[in-house]
């Protein structure tokens, strides 16, 4: 019954959010990326979802990037900035026991006037978790929640050589 929960209506509010022009293309490190997260970390709260181990939704990370896995070129080094947004779902008799489901939500920024906005990398992945991070709350509001836990976790740093995702396996 939670998955009846999961709206093509709610999918798509989050999805034209995301995607949007306003969000500068979600590159990390950009003003775009950070007001997804907070987009992000805002929706959690809204389903009532608390942040994984900490008083913050936001696993931030400092990492040198050799610009974009897709180029064929090596730039020069520099560091990127960027948070994945955490948001932990406390699982009954085996809550030692983590589920993660994850997505990027990052994408290529802007080139002059041009907006990448990502719909399909990775907008659609995100909605997709946001809506079934809320079934799973509401399911564990009725107390009938997932015996083992579940950590929702959305990384930026992906289109910039999948750096959120490593940070979190070397600081899980």
């Amino acid at each position: 019954k939670y998955t009846n929960s999961i709206l093509v209506e709610d999918l798509v509010s989050h999805f034209k959010i995301l995607a949007s022009d306003s969000l500068e293309g979600r590159e990390t490190g950009k003003l775009g990326q950070k007001m997804a997260a907070e987009y992000i970390a805002n929706q959690f709260r809204r389903i009532g979802i608390p942040p994984y181990k900490s008083k913050t939704y936001y696993q931030k990370f400092k990492v040198k990037s050799r610009g974009h896995l897709r180029q064929r070129i090596i730039l020069k080094k520099k560091y990127v900035k960027g948070e994945n947004v955490l948001g932990f779902i406390e699982g009954t008799d085996l809550k030692d026991e983590i589920l993660i489901i994850t997505a990027h939500y990052d994408h290529l920024g802007k080139k002059d006037s041009l907006v990448y906005n990502g719909a399909d990398d990775n907008v659609s992945g995100t909605a997709a978790i946001l809506e079934i991070a809320e079934a799973f709350m509401k399911a564990k509001k009725d107390s009938a929640g997932p015996r083992r836990s579940v950590l929702i976790m959305p990384v930026s740093g992906e289109e910039k050589g999948l750096l959120g995702s490593k940070y979190y396996t070397e600081n899980p």
